[in-house]
């Protein structure tokens, strides 16, 4: 048993220096309700409730058999990956451009730009100058901010049924809350109207129907987010005995969570966030990896070629590892333009940049009958036109005019993963100080690919590109990765 507690200082500058949206203060440039301001110390109370309970046990009910469990409590560092919030106005650009009108260049690039001349308040910060509301971004961290923290459980029994063999059974959960992510709270509903002459007014117009008309994306960055996740491995493992080990172990599992990063977040609309509660973006449904040593019994003190000699330096002493990875494909969803024959597009009611529009699933259709028997040696690959397609575009449909379509987020599964890695490694002793290390290591000998996943927008102006796969995931060293061969020699001393 244990119990840790943890603090973290709230977020602040050296000098204050920060923005922050209040929506209840005015606007100074248009007098309405919702501005930024400039608030000194930190944006947010300190969080002292984190306390963090810890539970562990091991028990070995039988001879051979152990029972193994616990629980757990981890917070998370309100650490954000957009280093740049909350300093909405201390960074200022401005647009070099010719009056309306006027065709010749703003300027010579030998020259460089003309001087800009900014107005800067007091405190440091530059007022927003202009009539383009939209463009104009705000920040607001929550005053309320805390921790976030993972809850994390898990229980299995381990059987060693043979001298060096063990087998586990073990099941795994925990839940994620609290998560930081930030939403454009300056969204359109979707429920502003149902005349269609207001909803035409509002996609023409959507600056003016948003909920502070004076501002563009308005990121609240709170504990928005939450996860859950649950997975069931067996696992056989060889320990290490006459030269070699070996251990595999298979993975059922499922997460599942309404944004996978701790940015900015999307979906359907800001104001009913658990339309985007689906399968995470790193979901992997089925997981095998295999991986093994093998010392190989050739050389001095091994079992054959133990007198030395050409032979027995050459190949003597050298060790052989290898891991095999296959599993699932991780999930991914459809968006669409729009677009239906004969060149006609619908229009939506979600113009507000950021805004996700998805399909409709097609009458008599379910997300079963989108993904499509594919060969990845079919015929014609190396054309998009006619190659093969991994999902079925008359599965989903377009949305009737200012609708959302109902397809959800992260539907179906990508392209799985099969992937091996070796390596040869022979230790040559030199001197009592003094040895190098001899390696070869083979990435994806057996050439298969890591694919993509396929085009997801559905366009019915041009059918013959979707639900394409053009190309690979896996760089030269990514998972995955290509083949490629590497030897190596290091001398340590």
């Amino acid at each position: 048993m244990g119990l840790r507690w943890q603090y973290e200082t709230p977020y602040g500058t050296k000098y204050g220096r920060q923005s922050q949206f209040d929506p209840t203060a005015t606007d100074e440039l248009t007098g309405r309700t919702g501005a930024l301001l400039h608030p000194e110390g930190s944006l947010a109370s300190g969080d002292w409730n984190n306390f963090q309970p810890r539970l562990g046990v091991a028990w070995n009910f039988r001879e051979k058999w152990v029972f193994r469990g616990g629980f757990a409590i981890n917070t998370i560092d309100l650490f954000t990956n957009g280093t740049l919030e909350n300093f909405d106005e201390y960074l200022a650009t401005a647009n070099v451009e010719q009056q309306a009108g006027n065709p010749a260049h703003a300027f010579k690039l030998s020259q460089g730009p003309p001087a800009q001349v900014f107005t800067v308040r007091p405190d440091g910060s530059a007022p927003y100058l202009g009539t383009n509301y939209g463009a104009r971004t705000a920040s607001w961290y929550d005053k309320n901010m805390r921790m976030p923290y993972i809850a994390n459980w898990n229980g299995g029994v381990q059987w060693e049924f043979a001298n060096n063999f063990v087998m586990d059974l073990n099941y795994q959960g925990s839940a994620g809350t609290g998560l930081l992510n930030y939403w454009n709270i300056n969204a359109i509903p979707l429920d502003i109207s149902s005349d269609p002459a207001v909803l035409e007014q509002v996609r023409r117009a959507p600056q003016n129907y948003r909920p502070y008309t004076q501002f563009g994306e308005i990121r609240h960055y709170s504990n928005f987010g939450h996860s859950s996740y649950h997975g069931a491995t067996v696992k056989f493992e060889r320990r290490m005995s006459g030269g070699w080990s070996l251990a595999s172990f298979y993975t059922f599992s499922k997460a599942i969570d309404e944004d996978s990063d701790d940015a900015g977040a999307n979906g359907v609309t800001y104001y009913n966030r658990a339309l985007e509660k689906a399968r995470s973006d790193y979901d992997v449904s089925h997981k095998w990896v295999t991986y093994w040593t093998w010392e190989m019994p050739f050389g001095k003190g091994k079992r054959w070629l133990n007198s030395g000699g050409v032979l027995g330096h050459i190949i003597g002493n050298w060790e052989l590892n290898g891991i095999n990875t296959m599993e699932s494909g991780a999930p991914f969803g459809f968006t669409t333009n729009g677009n239906l024959p004969g060149g006609v597009t619908n229009v939506y009611l979600t113009p507000v940049p950021g805004a996700v529009q998805r399909p409709n699933i097609a009458a008599g259709k379910t997300y079963d009958d989108i993904q499509l028997d594919w060969d990845r040696k079919g015929p014609c690959r190396h054309s998009t036109a006619c190659a093969e397609p991994w999902a079925d575009i008359n599965a989903f449909g377009i949305p009737a005019s200012f609708t959302p379509g109902g397809a959800g987020r992260n539907i179906i599964s990508g392209p799985g993963l099969v992937w091996q890695q070796f390596s040869f490694v022979r230790v040559i002793p030199v001197t009592e100080r003094i040895r190098g290390t001899l390696r070869f290591d083979i990435n994806q000998p057996l050439k298969i690919p890591f694919f993509n996943f396929p085009g997801s927008t559905v366009d019915f102006r041009n059918p013959q590109n979707f639900g394409k796969i053009t190309g690979t995931q896996g760089s030269f060293s990514g998972q995955g990765g290509r083949l490629y061969m590497h030897a190596i020699f290091k001398v340590e001393f």
